[in-house]
């Protein structure tokens, strides 16, 4: 069995992107392209890749979305985003696994949303989360939420369940002065 990892905000084929989000590409056509070599490194086919909402860009058509998608490896599940806005099929057709509309809950202890959730370090729980690309107002990481916003993340690319659980665990600590 492969690694568990994230990734949002990937906006693949939208050009507006790279103007809003300070990406370093030139146009859609090598953001895509590279995003998927950068991809491809991380991520083997074994493993489960949950995109934390806003795949594609929002009018794409099927072939060019699938053109992508099949380029990715990994298993895909999305966590719908704003951005997602087509039915199930279409997601289905391009290889997603899963396609989920609320969030989900891992390991009893992660709750895994495209938008940020409420929670603080009393609750029970943690959030990993995309929607807020490079917002200020949020941070990355505590020990209680992770932001995998695609530009939040080393050189683009997806981060792993283990990476993110070592950040927030050692935050926690922090946290509780047990460092």
């Amino acid at each position: 069995m492969g690694k568990i990892l994230f990734i949002g905000d990937t906006h693949l084929g939208d050009e507006k992107m790279i103007k809003l989000e300070n990406r370093p590409f030139r146009n859609a056509y090598e953001q895509t392209k590279e995003i998927i070599r950068i991809w491809n490194e991380k991520v083997s086919k074994e493993d489960t890749v949950y995109v934390v909402g806003d795949f594609i860009e929002a009018n794409a058509d099927i072939f060019h979305a699938e053109t992508i998608a099949n380029k990715l490896n990994g298993t895909l599940i999305l966590i719908r985003g704003n951005h997602d806005t087509q039915p199930d099929s279409f997601y289905h057709k391009l290889g997603f696994a899963k396609v989920y509309d609320v969030p989900v809950v891992l390991d009893d202890f992660w709750i895994v949303s495209h938008e940020p959730k409420n929670i603080n370090k009393n609750f029970p729980y943690a959030n990993i989360f995309a929607h807020v690309h490079i917002n200020p107002m949020y941070r990355t990481y505590s020990s209680r939420h992770y932001c995998v916003s695609m530009e939040r993340l080393d050189n683009f690319a997806p981060i792993t369940f283990d990476e993110i659980k070592k950040k927030i665990f050692e935050e926690d600590l922090k946290d509780n002065n047990l460092s």
